[in-house]
C-alpha cells in the first residue's frame, strides 16, 4: 500500500472505539475516545485509506436531491403515499400495521418491532426499482428484524438482483 497524506479532523469525546466519516463537504473526520494515543489515529487512518478514497470517489458521483419548500414536500408525501399503496396491493408478503410517511435527513426507510413501517418523502423521487427495493427491505424486517444473513435470504426471495438496486439507492444523498 502506497502511503498517501490525508488531511483529517479529530474529534475526541466520550466514546470507546475509533470511527471513521466523510463528511457532506468531504471532510475526513476521525472520531476518538479522549485519551487514545495521536499514533494509533495515524496508523488507523493509514490503514483505511482505500476505505477513504473509495467513500470521497462514492460521495463525488453521487446524485443530490435539493433542497424543498414545504409545500412541495407535502406533495411528495401524498406522491410517496400513493407509490405505497400501489405497491402493498399487489406485494404478497407480510403487510404492516401502520405505515408513516416522513421527512428523514439520512434514512430511507425504517421498521420497528411493533410492525410500523416509515418511508421517506423522498422516495417520491426515486426510480420504481429503487422504490420497490426499499419497500421490500423494510417489509422484509416484519419477518426478521436485523440484516442477519436469514434477513437478506427473505429479501432475495422477493428481489433476487437487490445488491444491484442497494447500489444504485447508494448514489442518491438526501440533504
Amino acid at each position: 500500500m502506497i502511503k498517501q497524506d490525508i488531511d483529517y479532523k479529530i474529534v475526541r469525546m466520550k466514546r470507546k472505539s475509533l470511527a471513521l466519516h466523510i463528511l457532506k463537504d468531504g471532510t475526513v473526520e476521525v472520531r476518538a475516545p479522549h485519551r487514545m494515543p495521536e499514533k494509533t489515529l495515524t496508523d488507523f487512518v493509514e490503514k483505511k485509506q482505500e476505505w477513504i478514497k473509495k467513500a470521497k470517489e462514492r460521495q463525488a458521483s453521487a446524485i443530490l436531491l435539493p433542497t424543498y419548500m414545504p409545500k412541495e414536500i407535502e406533495e411528495m408525501r401524498n406522491i410517496t403515499k400513493s407509490r405505497i399503496h400501489l405497491f402493498l396491493l399487489n406485494f404478497e408478503g407480510a403487510k404492516p400495521i401502520k405505515i408513516n410517511v416522513r421527512k428523514q435527513k439520512s434514512v430511507w426507510g425504517t421498521c420497528n418491532k411493533k410492525g410500523t413501517v416509515t418511508i421517506n418523502v423522498f422516495c417520491s423521487l426515486l426510480p420504481d426499482a429503487l422504490f420497490e427495493y426499499i419497500m421490500i427491505h423494510e417489509l422484509c424486517h416484519l419477518v426478521e428484524l436485523n440484516h442477519s444473513p436469514k434477513f437478506w435470504k427473505v429479501v432475495s426471495s422477493y428481489l433476487p438482483d437487490w445488491k444491484d438496486k442497494r447500489t444504485g439507492l447508494k448514489k442518491f444523498r438526501i440533504r
